[in-house]
């Protein structure tokens, strides 16, 4: 989940064209969160809460710069316009052969104020502009602001008394304004680049945690793994071990029933044998039923001989 998080912050971060439904997207992303942490402990909850206000920072910096963005370039707008105005109005006069001698020389000097204020208006719209797009040129708008001002301050003084005294006080205010929102404009960069190192930050460690868990959780698995081979193994040689005792068990008592069995048909087939003796029949399983039957064998044997002997002794 904090890995879906982290490619849609990159893709809202980063990319220029991300627009208004890939922050929707990343806001999303981060309720699914929110959804599947509302059982988890206290610091995976706040996470995802922190994650929700540097978002809500964000997108506030970025409505309250789209506000100063508009004043910018209405104050710009509105200053250049008032100079171009004058500039037309005693250009107008200058082209007329009945108006041209009407002229001051005071007019034509503010005429060279008017365009310079004018084509200053126009670098400082286009120097903002270069601002938004690289913050480190935010020093140079305001060293040319500083500068405009400076200059509108002169003519101030030298428009001192005339009726046109109040360009260059209205020039002064502008730029004054204007300078005001570019350090506005530019504390809302700051707090919204803040909003997102915080955010990638967040997301950084929780995908390092995620891996660090992911790697214990292996390693864990491969210690029971091994722990339950040991064992297996452990029970395998335990049941070896008795199985083989077993099998000897079972091997001797085998050999001995036959060799006791190999000794009487020995001693009969030599003729010293002694009939009387008998297996001992201590099992019921084979051997036992060999020896049971062997005895019997041994048994009519025994019966025969003595059948014999009792006719032999009534003959002699």
């Amino acid at each position: 989940m904090f890995r879906k998080v982290g490619l849609l912050s990159s893709e809202y971060f980063h990319n220029p064209g991300s627009t208004d439904q890939d922050s929707e997207s990343f806001l999303n992303a981060i309720s699914d969160l929110e959804k599947a942490f509302s059982s988890k402990k206290k610091q995976e909850t706040a996470i995802v809460q922190s994650l929700k206000d540097w978002h809500k920072q964000i997108q506030q910096a970025k409505f309250d710069n789209q506000q100063i963005d508009k004043q910018i370039i209405e104050l710009t707008d509105y200053s250049a316009e008032q100079s171009n105005n004058y500039i037309e109005q005693v250009t107008k006069k200058l082209l007329n052969p009945e108006q041209k001698d009407s002229v001051t020389d005071l007019e034509k000097m503010v005429i060279i104020g008017a365009n310079l204020n004018t084509n200053g208006n126009l670098t400082v719209k286009n120097m903002f502009y270069q601002m938004i797009i690289n913050h480190n040129t935010k020093g140079q708008l305001i060293e040319f602001l500083d500068k405009t001002i400076a200059n509108a301050e002169e003519d101030k003084k030298n428009l001192e008394g005339t009726p046109f005294y109040q360009l260059p006080v209205k020039a002064i205010e502008a730029n004054q304004t204007t300078k005001k929102l570019v350090f506005q404009f530019s504390s809302n960069l700051e707090k919204k680049d803040n909003a997102q190192s915080n955010i990638e930050q967040a997301i950084a460690s929780q995908l390092n945690q995620l891996e660090k868990e992911n790697l214990d959780s292996q390693i864990n698995t491969a210690h029971v793994v091994k722990n339950s081979y040991l064992q297996i193994g452990g029970i395998l040689l335990i049941v070896f071990i008795i199985i083989s005792g077993l099998t000897g068990a079972i091997a001797r008592a085998v050999s001995g029933i036959i060799a006791r069995t190999v000794d009487m048909l020995r001693d009969i087939s030599e003729g010293e044998g002694d009939l009387t003796r008998r297996l001992t029949v201590s099992t019921k399983d084979e051997l036992g039923e060999l020896a049971r039957w062997f005895n019997l064998f041994v048994e009519k044997i025994q019966g025969i001989v003595k059948t014999n002997c009792s006719e032999c002794q009534r003959s002699c």
